[in-house]
């Protein structure tokens, strides 16, 4: 049953100016039915049904920014009357949070409900949008900003007359959005540039404000004389307060507070290294002499670029082994700052020295054997190789004389002779060799055509006298060459024992098709040879063998003078037009041995009329199964799953497309239960005909209770039957403890015959409920029961069965009572018979009391 939304309404909380704005969407809507016609546009049964929200950018098409999960068919809601609520990005199990700044564009919203996806997408309007105020959960709440303010700043306190339209734009501001250099002190709040925000070591002297620096933020013991400007001057307050009469002096190298001993007097002040001005013994100037100022005296680090006097730094200045890469910028060291001479071997990185670099004109000097090429040998002279030969037109690596441009000989002692070794980080890119090829010369190159040789790989052996070619690999044109387009082909040519010339045993052409044994494939794969015996081996041990011209393929067997075994285990063996003519035969052999003749057994067989036998070479059938054991069935079917049973399916296409299933031993899930053996009707959804576990048979019942049981349907193609005659066992032999009928006229004069409607009926969840019915007329069980139970069958659960009864037993009573009654009218026809001799007796009592003709007599007759 499909369902659609007929009304929705989506909303966000309001409260995100004075409180955490919720990251959630609430959803409310209406589920209704759409089928079937009379029901279209009514809501849904309540109950659990399942939704699936998704928000796109844009109103079809596209990728999914959010999406709900849940699991199954979705999230599932409960519906009353249709209606339902949802909150879309809770977080709960199944309920994904919705990500943070994704409404910063138009978001559509597409529903689904119970696998239906609802078109058109709806867009989602300005309330949502309020996502964006989080960015103001940031901003400080004291910021004093007028109403209407259209930025995150004036946002932050706007709690009034603050529309939407002053927050559309909000969104977080990143680096990428503020110019260089734009922002001001006027624009950084007090105490917003933390230590973390500043670089290390890019605070200069003009970034302190005069008077900024307290004693609080300098490192105890890290002021160094060089910081105490020279000309300031240290005030007596700025000392440490001693007591009074105490004297400065130095102990230790320590500064301390002392108190002199009585009477001294400063009679000397003395210059220390690298000072000039003393001794002074009344009044003088101390100052640093020239070069008094040693590497000792210098901090780590304290002598910079702008200290040192341009073009000062001598050779001598500089300890060796001193100055590393890092400590020279790029481009720093010239050739006027190298002496002259003094690069050597090992100042020089191999390869660094290109052509360019060499004076023209410059030559390398040697001597050595004609044409062998020169080589360094150590020294600065050349020596001649004794293995590399070159005579202007060929190189030779190995041979005294070069037979070809490239000519490579040695004795061979490891693996191969040539190696190519390539490195690259592109997968694409290794070590290879490449064929060029061209009609014309290496000056004036002309296209090639087709047919043309482009290259090849040669191998050859040496026989007594020569070397003679064994195969070869050759690279050709395949078609016309046109543009940049060189179709090509490979052939593969081998020499044949007791031949001297190789011939093409394989080709690959330019449309992909390999040919063994032709040089014109005509499929991917073409493998042509003359002989009917096998042509192609699939596997090792046990190889499937196609056989060519006499089509079959082979499983470990293959066809020779006759079927053979390719190794020792079973085989088997599909033919076309052998065991049955236009058709294909499978066949299985017997464990055999490899090498030995394989006898194999036809066991089914496919013929061109499309009839398909199994023990039979000849079948009659579209299936036809022949078996010469019956005891053990001809055709199994089993299923695997243990809540389903093996099924065969009949269908007729031609009439009315009906379909249906004979069900064997059904499984755990059946509603006829398990073991059970049925025809189910496909079409109408409904079982036929059920033979239970312990025989019982139903038509139109599931779980039959009787061998043959019916429903209790009130039409005539549902609980009746009909036939000529029903007969019912009743030998005398199998009767025993034969008694007197005690029912009678009695028992059948007190039921009560009614006239009534018949219902169909079903039970559900232990109720009875009553269907289409019939009128009809009949006895009620129940109240036969009081009276002659042994003609009704009482149910032993109400709840699921309903009581029944066999007229067919109420025709002993009906004999019995008949008796009775027979046996009454008897009694009653000689009773009348008395009477009507006793009426004659009286008749001639009266005819005797009658007076005589001509005499006159009363008479009277009754009680005096």
């Amino acid at each position: 049953m499909k369902k659609i939304l007929l009304s929705v309404l989506i909303m966000v909380g309001t409260a995100a100016a004075i409180a955490q704005v919720p990251s959630t969407l609430s959803y409310q809507g209406i589920l209704v039915k759409t089928s079937p016609p009379a029901d279209a546009g009514k809501p849904v049964d309540d109950g659990t049904h399942f939704v699936r929200f998704r928000l796109f950018n844009v109103p079809t098409g596209g990728t999914a920014v959010y999406s709900s999960t849940g699991t199954g068919s979705g999230n599932s809601v409960t519906t009353y009357k249709g209606m339902f609520s949802f909150i879309i990005g809770s977080g709960s199990p199944g309920n994904d949070p919705i990500p943070a700044g994704i409404f910063n564009e138009q978001l559509y919203v597409e529903i689904e409900a119970d696998g239906v996806t609802l078109t058109p997408r709806v867009p989602l309007t300005t309330t949502p949008y309020t996502f964006r105020a989080q960015t103001a959960n940031a901003l400080s709440a004291t910021l004093a900003i007028a109403n209407g303010g259209t930025g995150a700043t004036t946002a932050a306190a706007a709690r009034t007359n603050l529309g939407l339209g002053s927050l559309s734009t909000l969104s977080a501001v990143g680096s990428s959005e503020i110019t260089d250099g734009s922002v001001a002190t006027v624009d950084l709040a007090d105490n917003s540039v933390t230590s973390a925000k500043i670089v290390d070591g890019t605070i200069a002297t003009n970034d302190l404000a005069d008077n900024s620096v307290t004693a609080a933020k300098i490192a105890d013991g890290t002021i160094a004389n060089a910081d105490i400007n020279a000309a300031a001057g240290i005030a007596v307050t700025k000392l440490a307060a001693g007591t009074n009469g105490q004297v400065l002096t130095t102990t230790g190298g320590v500064p301390t507070w002392t108190t002199p001993a009585a009477g001294g007097t400063v009679t000397n002040v003395a210059t220390g290294t690298g000072l000039t001005g003393g001794p002074i013994t009344t009044t003088g100037t101390i100052s640093i002499a020239t070069g008094g100022v040693t590497s000792t005296l210098l901090a780590d680090n304290s002598v910079t670029s702008a200290k040192i006097v341009d073009a000062t730094i001598a050779t001598t200045d500089l300890a060796d082994g001193l100055i590393t890469t890092a400590k020279l910028g790029d481009n720093s060291v010239t050739s006027a700052k190298i002496v002259d001479g003094t690069i050597a071997t090992a100042d020089i990185a191999d390869g660094a020295i290109t052509a360019a670099k060499l004076a023209a004109g410059s030559t390398l000097s040697g001597s050595g054997a004609a044409n062998r090429v020169a080589f360094w040998s150590g020294t600065s002279a050349l020596s001649s190789s004794s293995t590399l030969t070159w005579n202007g037109t060929n190189f030779g690596i190995g041979p005294a004389t070069a037979g070809n441009f490239l000519h490579v000989a040695a004795d061979v002692t490891g693996t191969s002779v040539a190696t190519m070794e390539g490195h690259s980080g592109t997968s694409s890119r290794g070590p290879g060799i490449t064929f060029l090829r061209s009609k014309g010369s290496v000056a004036t190159p002309t296209a090639v055509t087709d047919g043309d040789y482009l290259g090849g790989v040669g191998a050859l052996g040496r026989t007594t006298s020569a070397y003679n070619i064994s195969s070869g690999i050759q690279f050709e044109v395949d078609g016309t060459v046109s543009g940049t387009s060189v179709p090509g082909r490979i052939v593969f040519s081998t020499t044949t024992a007791g031949f001297s010339t190789t011939s093409e045993k394989m080709r690959l052409t330019s449309n992909g098709r390999l040919g063994i044994g032709t040089a014109s494939p005509e499929f991917p794969l073409d493998v042509n040879f003359a002989v009917g015996a096998s042509t192609a081996k699939f596997g090792a041990s046990n190889p499937v063998c196609l056989v060519a011209n006499a089509p079959m393929v082979g499983f470990n067997i293959f066809w020779g003078s006759g079927y053979t075994y390719h190794s020792n285990n079973f085989g088997g063996i599909i033919t076309f037009n052998q065991e049955v003519s236009g058709g294909f035969s499978f066949n299985t052999a017997p464990s055999g041995s490899a090498g030995t003749s394989a006898t194999v057994t036809p066991r089914m067989v496919i013929n061109n009329s499309g009839n398909v036998g199994i023990g039979t070479t000849n079948p009659g059938s579209k299936l036809h199964v022949a078996g010469a054991d019956w005891s053990i069935s001809p055709l199994l079917l089993t299923s695997t799953s243990g809540n389903a049973g093996a099924t065969l399916r009949f269908s007729a296409p031609d009439v009315g497309g009906r379909v249906y299933d004979i069900i064997g031993s059904t499984g755990t899930g059946a509603s006829m239960g398990a073991g059970s053996f049925g025809i189910w009707d496909n079409t109408g959804g409904a079982y036929r005909f059920v033979i239970s576990p312990t025989g019982t048979v139903g038509i139109g019942l599931t779980t039959p209770t009787f061998k043959l049981d019916l429903p209790n349907t009130a039409t005539d193609a549902g609980g009746r039957g009909r036939s000529n005659s029903w007969v019912t066992y009743s030998d005398n032999r199998v009767k025993t403890n034969q008694q007197p009928l005690n029912y009678g006229l009695k028992e059948i004069m007190m039921l009560n015959p009614k006239k009534y409607v018949h219902h169909s009926s079903t039970f559900e969840s232990g109720s009875l409920k009553l269907l289409d019915g019939t009128a009809t007329v009949g006895l009620i069980a129940q109240e036969v029961y009081p009276l002659i139970p042994e003609v009704v069958y009482k149910p032993s659960d109400e709840t699921n069965d309903l009581w029944s009864l066999d007229y067919t037993k109420l025709v002993p009573v009906l004999i019995k009572a008949i008796h009775e009654q027979q046996a009454l009218i008897t009694n009653q026809n000689s009773a009348i018979a008395d009477m009507k001799a006793e009426l004659a007796e009286l008749r001639k009592m009266i005819m005797a009391q009658q007076p005589k003709e001509g005499t006159t007599s009363t008479a009277s007759i009754g009680k005096e």
